[in-house]
C-alpha cells in the first residue's frame, strides 16, 4: 500500500493514471480569465457532442488551449492510489476536487 509521501510526490509530479473520458466539469466550474470565461459558465470552446473528440476533452481548441486549461489536473484525475472511486469522477459526482501546493 502506498504511503502519504508517495501520494504527495505523485501529486507534485502531476502524474495521471486515469483519463477524463466524457468529463468536462473543469470546463464549466473554473474561471479562465484569458478566455474571458467566468466560473460556473460552460466554456464556449466545448464541443456539444463529446464523442466528436473522444480523449481530447471535447474542446475545439484542445491542441492550442491556454496554459490554465492545459495545466489543470483535478484530484480525481491524478489520484493514483485509489482515494477516489470511479463514481467520484466530477461529472458523475457533481464535485470537482482541486489541490494546490504551497511553499512555505
Amino acid at each position: 500500500m502506498s504511503n502519504r509521501s508517495d501520494y504527495q510526490l505523485n501529486t507534485i509530479k502531476n502524474e495521471k493514471t486515469r483519463s477524463c473520458g466524457n468529463c468536462d466539469a473543469c470546463c464549466t466550474v473554473l474561471s479562465i480569465s484569458c478566455l474571458d470565461k467566468p466560473a460556473g459558465v460552460r466554456c464556449s470552446h466545448l464541443i456539444q457532442n463529446s464523442e466528436d473528440q473522444a480523449g481530447a476533452g471535447a474542446c475545439s481548441i484542445y491542441d492550442d488551449r491556454p496554459e490554465p486549461c492545459a495545466g489543470f489536473v483535478c484530484v480525481w484525475l491524478r489520484d493514483n492510489i485509489g482515494l477516489l472511486s470511479e463514481e467520484d469522477r466530477p461529472d458523475l459526482s457533481g464535485i470537482l476536487f482541486t489541490a494546490s501546493v504551497t511553499n512555505f
